[in-house]
């Protein structure tokens, strides 16, 4: 999901984004998923970010 930010951060951003990551019939992954890998446009720097903690929320910047 984004969502426009009112204003434009001094680094550039102009959205904040959410992702959700579930499993079939929306049961507990947290048992069976070690880490979520988020691949980004090239553009990014470290278009390849992973996350192994935190992961109900979790910012990635430009």
């Amino acid at each position: 999901i984004a969502q426009l930010r009112k204003k434009v951060t001094s680094e550039g951003f102009t959205h904040d984004w959410m992702v959700f990551v579930r499993g079939p019939e929306t049961g507990d992954i947290q048992h069976f998923v070690e880490k979520v890998v988020f691949r980004l446009h090239e553009s990014f720097p470290k278009p390849k970010r992973g996350t192994t903690e935190n992961m109900h929320t979790n910012k990635f910047y430009r």
